[in-house]
């Protein structure tokens, strides 16, 4: 009997042993290893994702020639919002001047007239407050194509197409274009 007992040990440890062999997992060392390989190529593939975010250009990061345009197409902007009256003259159906009538840049003696004329060769922008203060607000500027929409000789909508041509003048750099639409809330009178 105890020959009988003796065997059934056996088979049971055979038995624990047999169905330790073929539970299905991991150890320990192969999920550390695992792990660590995963890690390391993670880090690897991140650092490759920074360098490829870092070369390519961002909305938010502005070259100076633009921050250069938009301040000058927001002053005219808002110099065009303030106007009791706008006048413009073009020589060959090309926009050459914008004045502009206005009482609301803080002078009590009567309106002040603001000029914006595209000038010499290189076509600079420039701005005229009262015939005195020059300031050259953008050096080059192409106007592609203008418009004042006009009813009952007053203007509600102000639109002006142009381009900045490359500083450098490199032909394989593309010209930037620009469009500036600006509603007129006091339906200035239009010359």
């Amino acid at each position: 009997m105890r020959n009988a007992s003796c065997n059934q040990v056996n088979v049971m440890r055979t038995a624990r042993a047999h169905h330790r062999q073929i539970r299905p997992g991991f150890t320990l060392i192969e999920m550390v290893m695992s792990l660590s390989v995963m890690t390391v190529l993670m880090l690897g593939l991140s650092g490759a994702v920074m360098v490829a975010s870092r070369a390519l250009p961002s909305s938010t990061d502005i070259g100076y020639p633009d921050h250069e345009t938009i301040d000058a197409m927001n002053q005219l902007r808002t110099d065009l919002r303030q106007a009791d009256s706008i006048s413009i003259a073009y020589i060959s159906n090309t926009l050459a001047t914008i004045a502009l009538s206005t009482t609301h840049l803080g002078i009590t003696d009567g309106p002040s007239m603001i000029t914006y004329t595209w000038q010499g060769n290189d076509r600079a922008l420039i701005r005229i407050t009262d015939g005195e203060t020059v300031s050259t607000i953008l050096p080059e500027v192409r106007v592609q194509s203008w418009r004042l929409k006009t009813a009952n000789s007053r203007a509600s909508l102000f639109q002006l197409q142009f381009t900045i041509p490359d500083e450098f003048k490199d032909p394989n750099v593309i010209e930037k274009h620009y469009e500036l639409h600006v509603s007129l809330p006091k339906a200035p009178r239009a010359i």
